[in-house]
């Protein structure tokens, strides 16, 4: 929004009102400010605000991002299913003790 008389401001939003708008709650959009993504967002003095048509852009971008992009293979069916196709996948995870010394190793064999 482009302010057309010089004491016009653009509309500037709380996360009160960002969150009504995206419907998330406002301790996610801090979480997400905090992360360095989320709508675009400033601080007017102590105060953190969003521009309205910052928080419209940013909607609508992760409008586009959200559609989904089939990635099945040849044969209709979506990569790394061996689990599914009866093959037993193996994970091995790393855990380290309390002091961070001498790792740790669980290894799991999924079941069919």
């Amino acid at each position: 929004m482009v302010a057309t008389h010089p004491y016009e401001s653009p509309r500037l939003l709380t996360y009160d009102e960002v969150a009504e708008m995206t419907r998330l709650p406002v301790g996610t959009l801090r979480y997400m400010r905090h992360n360095g993504y989320g709508p675009k967002s400033f601080k007017l003095g102590r105060q953190v605000r969003f521009d309205y048509e910052d928080v419209l852009d940013w909607i609508e971008e992760q409008r586009k991002e959200g559609r989904s992009k089939c990635t099945c293979n040849e044969n209709g069916t979506l990569p790394n299913r061996q689990a599914s196709q009866g093959t037993a996948v193996s994970k091995t995870r790393t855990f380290s003790n309390k002091n961070g010394h001498e790792p740790i190793s669980h290894s799991t064999a999924g079941a069919a």
